[in-house]
């Protein structure tokens, strides 16, 4: 694959009024382009885990055994008895894959997972959830005690003594695809790398999640002087409070920071969906509340109403000299951040749909053109995929401050030039009641990331533009509701920009 990489300038910009508190950052476009972040989060952070039945002391394990299904593959005299690929993935028999995702209010398991795996079910019980490719509906297991491995990946967790979390008595939504019929070894092993396993809240709460983006940025900078960096996300969990002291210099173990050892905190409140759902003929799956940016949510959705939280800011979105502050979903499992096309028409947008109300276009309110997009997605409602067309807005302003030495909150907001948005409309509705999401803050724009448009061609796969995050460590704290983010080491320390004013970063952005 050719590799080609050209040097832009990543300019942030403090607020007019450089010494007062009010001063904020800016990422400006990328010379010569539209945008300062991708559409689409290269990686997504994920989690291992371990499933017990209630009063079982052994783990459900697999049918299928990956390191077996290589082993088989590898059977030339060259490699047997070579190698353990089993144990070279970190993985066990009883491991299961998944990603952690605020942004979903219940653990899903995909279809060949709780069949690999002997998930019991419980008979003709449905659950109806909505997503990005609209609502579906899952089967309903029975009560389930979880282990989770507190670091992914670790090559340390092909032992069940390293599943040290425990979650227990969570029923989970399980994909209804049917699965009749023999597989043979190589469709098991496309299926268990191509579903969705989602760990959603109820594995989330009372802990504390520690992205580190360090690998991945390096990957996206073209970066190889350590070769012991993974070109992905390490992600860890801890026990609220439990976590070790704080050691960014750390490849083993960073710790947990305190809020005022970040550059930024976002705080959040919490929106409750459960009374939005549909559960039919049994008991529904464990639901949790979700993050959101933003709080004077409506009644319906609003977990506690009247809490301080209430009057944490939400996003600020612009395009065309106009501006709106919305809630926004905060979605570790979203790749790519989304809009909803009432939003755009409030600020400049006139969006067209066709006669079953689908987004075919979009254009500015005077009928002149803007720029646009395609990217095709894939989750819960569709997970084979559809195309969402998608905007460029003018900026987009996270309501983020930091802590001083003296425990003095500071105000000081995140704002992105050129951001983009796919449009979606995702409204969950209980038959009688309905919300509909104004917007989903995805990590794409937290996370190294690409701009994608249409179909990615694997003959064409070195066009793409690929941009490191402007963090490495992305902390989300469930008891806490906020949000930590650490500036990426390539980015020069806040304090002095603010005594200067401007702050210029060179990154690398990779075009593969």
């Amino acid at each position: 694959m050719c590799v080609r990489g050209l040097f832009a300038g990543v300019v942030m910009v403090f607020g007019a009024a450089v010494a007062s508190a009010q001063s904020g950052l800016v990422v400006e476009r990328l010379p010569g382009e539209s945008f300062s972040i991708g559409n689409a989060a290269l990686d997504l952070p994920q989690v291992q885990v371990a499933v017990f039945l209630p009063g079982m002391t052994d783990p459900q394990e697999s049918l299928f055994d990956l390191g077996d299904f290589f082993d088989d593959l590898f059977s030339d005299p060259i490699f047997d008895g070579a190698f353990d690929f089993g144990g070279l993935l970190g993985s066990g028999p009883f491991t299961i894959e998944g990603f952690t995702d605020t942004g979903a209010s219940v653990v899903t398991l995909g279809p060949f997972t709780a069949a690999n795996f002997l998930i019991p079910k419980q008979l003709g019980a449905t659950f109806t959830d909505v997503g990005i490719g609209g609502t579906e509906t899952f089967d309903i297991s029975t009560p389930l005690n979880f282990a989770i491995a507190p670091a992914t990946p670790s090559g340390s967790n092909n032992d069940i003594a390293n599943y040290s979390l425990q979650s227990s008595n969570i029923q989970a939504a399980v994909d209804a695809a049917d699965l009749s019929g023999d597989l043979t070894d190589f469709d098991a092993f496309l299926a268990a790398y191509s579903e969705f396993n989602v760990f959603g809240m109820p594995l989330l709460e009372g802990r504390t999640m520690v992205i580190d983006a360090r690998g991945l940025n390096a990957f996206a900078l073209g970066d190889t002087s350590d070769p012991d960096a993974l070109p992905v996300l390490v992600n860890r969990l801890y026990n609220h409070g439990t976590g070790p002291a704080w050691n960014p210099d750390s490849t083993d173990e960073p710790g947990v920071p305190d809020w005022d050892e970040v550059d930024l905190v976002m705080d959040l409140d919490f929106a409750d969906f459960g009374p939005l759902t549909t559960t039919t003929n049994g008991t529904p799956p464990t639901i949790a509340h979700n993050p959101m940016v933003g709080g004077g949510l409506p009644d319906l959705v609003n977990e506690t109403i009247g809490d301080a939280s209430d009057s944490a800011p939400g996003i600020t979105l612009g395009f065309a000299g106009l501006t709106i502050e919305v809630s926004a979903l905060f979605d570790t499992g979203g790749s790519i951040s989304v809009i909803n096309p009432d939003v755009l028409d409030q600020i400049g947008f006139a969006i067209q749909r066709d006669a079953q109300g689908a987004v075919t276009g979009v254009t500015a309110d005077d009928g002149s053109a803007v720029e646009t997009f395609e990217l095709q997605v894939a989750g819960v409602g569709d997970e084979s995929g559809s195309t969402l067309i998608g905007v460029i807005l003018d900026e987009l302003t996270l309501p983020t401050y930091f802590i001083d030495e003296n425990g003095v909150r500071v105000e000081r907001p995140l704002t992105f030039e050129g951001v983009p948005f796919a449009i979606a409309d995702i409204s969950i509705d209980n038959g009688v009641d309905s919300y509909t999401l104004p917007a989903v803050l995805g990590v794409n724009t937290l996370l190294a990331s690409a701009f994608v448009d249409g179909a990615i061609d694997p003959t064409g796969v070195g066009d793409l533009t690929i941009l490191p995050g402007l963090f490495d460590f992305i902390i989300y704290d469930e008891t806490d509701n906020r949000v930590g983010l650490t500036f990426a080491s390539f980015i020069p320390e806040p304090g002095t920009a603010a005594a200067l004013g401007v702050l210029t970063v060179t990154l690398l952005v990779r075009r593969r």
